[in-house]
C-alpha cells in the first residue's frame, strides 16, 4: 500500500529478494538462484518494470542471484554461484 501511495515500486522487488534471501541464509544455506512470480489484478507495464529493476538490484546485492536468461524465464536447474 505505502509503494502505491508513493508511486515507487523499485523498492518492492528489492524486499522481495531480501526475504527470499533472510530465510535462506537463516538457516546456514546459501542462495544460489531466485525463483518468483507476480500476481497482479491488472497489469501496469511501468509498475511491473520497476518491481523488476528492483528484483535485479535486489539480486546484485544478494551476490547476483539473477539468471543469465533474465527473469521472465523458467529453467529447471542448479546455476553455479560465480566466485
Amino acid at each position: 500500500m505505502i509503494a502505491s501511495m508513493l508511486g515507487k515500486y523499485d523498492t518492492v522487488g528489492i524486499d522481495c529478494v531480501a526475504m527470499n534471501v533472510n530465510d535462506v541464509v537463516c538457516v546456514g544455506a546459501t542462495p544460489v538462484s531466485l525463483v518468483d512470480y507476480i500476481a497482479v489484478d491488472k497489469a501496469d507495464a511501468a509498475m511491473l518494470d520497476a518491481i523488476s529493476v528492483g528484483l535485479a538490484e535486489g539480486a546484485r546485492r544478494a551476490g547476483d542471484l539473477s539468471p543469465p536468461y533474465g527473469f521472465g524465464g523458467f529453467r529447471p536447474a542448479t546455476i553455479a554461484r560465480r566466485e
